[in-house]
């Protein structure tokens, strides 16, 4: 499912956000928002999802979310979870949102915010939705849960199609899930991962870092001379180096 923001105002109050902003993602792919703070991923989420309308211009999205009606506070996890799913056991999902199984059987007021917040990426990521829509998913789960996210996340987009679109202040999370790389800051770029997230000049006029694995890439490249390529994963990354290194 392509989205497509065509002359998009939007603002609040004295803050215009976004001033005649045209993009395009492309259907079918994991693009990743960063930028930082007060750059305005989140509200970007929220126009694309339909939660905010702009002031001016057009959002073309056919897709149709149900994500709030999906949430009644009487219900338990359980019944929450697989009202949704017929393709996915739970017993995984519930790994990849970090939540303790025990937990399926209380209803959602009895919850923590935290945990509930975790309820609602599971019900998002096991939706009929043709288009994924995650704010700081990994914000909440440990190194294993965040993992099998990443993994889950690419197969929802090559088995079942899905268009999703994160945005997150974790440039190393967004590095390791996303395909294509969408910049708010000084202007709006998006492009390749790798083309974003190795322009040094770009980053760092953003205020942003380059992530660890492609950061480490280069340091070799420029004290050893040794051209290692660009790696998702760290653990990658070490097989290259030990690779060379014999």
């Amino acid at each position: 499912m392509e989205i497509i923001l065509d002359h998009v105002c939007f603002g609040y109050k004295n803050n215009k956000l976004f001033d005649d902003l045209n993009l395009k993602i492309n259907s079918n792919v994991i693009t990743g928002i960063i930028g930082n703070n007060s750059c305005g991923k989140t509200t970007l989420l929220n126009l694309i999802s339909g939660t905010l309308k702009p002031i001016s211009g057009n959002i073309i999205n056919n897709n149709t979310f149900y994500y709030n009606t999906m949430i009644d506070y009487n219900k338990t996890v359980y019944e929450h979870l697989s009202r949704c799913n017929n393709l996915f056991d739970i017993d995984d999902i519930l790994k990849i949102i970090d939540l303790d199984k025990n937990k399926l059987d209380y209803k959602l007021y009895s919850l923590s915010d935290s945990e509930i917040d975790k309820v609602i990426l599971g019900i998002k990521l096991i939706g009929n939705e043709d288009l994924i829509i995650l704010d700081s998913p990994n914000k909440l789960l440990d190194y294993k849960s965040e993992s099998l996210l990443i993994k889950f996340l690419r197969t929802l987009k090559v088995r079942y199609g899905k268009t999703i679109i994160i945005a997150s202040n974790d440039i190393d999370f967004i590095h390791s899930v996303s395909d294509s790389v969408l910049l708010l800051g000084s202007k709006y770029i998006i492009d390749d991962k790798y083309k974003v997230l190795t322009n040094y000049d770009l980053m760092k006029e953003n205020n942003l870092k380059i992530p660890k694995v492609l950061d480490i890439s280069n340091i070799v490249y420029e004290k050893k001379n040794i051209k290692l390529g660009y790696r998702d994963d760290i653990k990658d990354l070490i097989k290259d180096m030990y690779r060379y290194a014999k």
